[in-house]
């Protein structure tokens, strides 16, 4: 999924997920929402989810807000961010350090 969005790109905010994916650019709520869909699509239940800050493991210096999935793949919840192609279903390269995560939009 990474691989996909080749460009990091937060200069078309109005862009659907689906728009952003076949363009080939976007920024976290862009490509994490593409993921959502596909996800969903393939019957697994996904929500996104929003934290003010995360220190991302590459990034350890700064911290910034970031969008990522949140999804229940049988009995368990895992987050799963198409940030990094070094990202798994549960096993993401970032750490929510502001307020508790919060749910931003439910996929139904």
């Amino acid at each position: 999924m990474s691989l996909q969005f080749a460009s990091y790109s937060v200069l078309h905010p109005w862009e659907s997920p689906d728009k952003a994916f076949q363009r080939r650019r976007g920024y976290c709520l862009q490509y994490n929402g593409a993921l959502a869909t596909i996800l969903q699509q393939l019957g697994v239940r996904p929500w996104l989810v929003f934290a003010e800050r995360v220190q991302f493991d590459d990034g350890p210096a700064w911290s910034l807000g970031h969008t990522w999935v949140r999804a229940r793949i049988e009995s368990e919840v895992r987050d799963v961010c198409a940030r990094s192609v070094e990202n798994r279903a549960g096993s993401v390269h970032f750490t929510p350090i502001g307020p508790s995560a919060s749910s931003v939009a439910s996929c139904v």
